[in-house]
């Protein structure tokens, strides 16, 4: 798989990850296609939104397609140093 972002301003960022692999035990070739948007509210919060595009072509069977939509949120929490929370972005 390979993965591109761009970031778009401080908080934002936008990417897509396209993958290629095969399904174990079977002849299966899975190709998919997955481009999000991230916004980090700060350096505790980040809410992304993703859709996948997922294409199964099994052997001499045709091919299959899912489409899905994730919507994520990521909280940290914990002790750290202090740092601006654009530091390690």
């Amino acid at each position: 798989s390979v993965t591109a972002q761009r970031q778009m301003n401080l908080n934002t960022y936008v990417g897509v990850r396209v993958g290629d692999t095969d399904a174990l035990g079977t002849g299966d070739q899975i190709h998919d296609i997955s481009p999000y948007v991230s916004w980090y509210a700060s350096e505790f919060f980040r809410l992304r939104l993703q859709g996948q595009r997922i294409e199964v072509d099994p052997d001499d069977s045709g091919s299959t397609t899912a489409t899905r939509v994730f919507l994520q949120a990521t909280w940290n929490f914990g002790a750290h140093q202090p740092h601006p929370y654009w530091s390690n972005r």
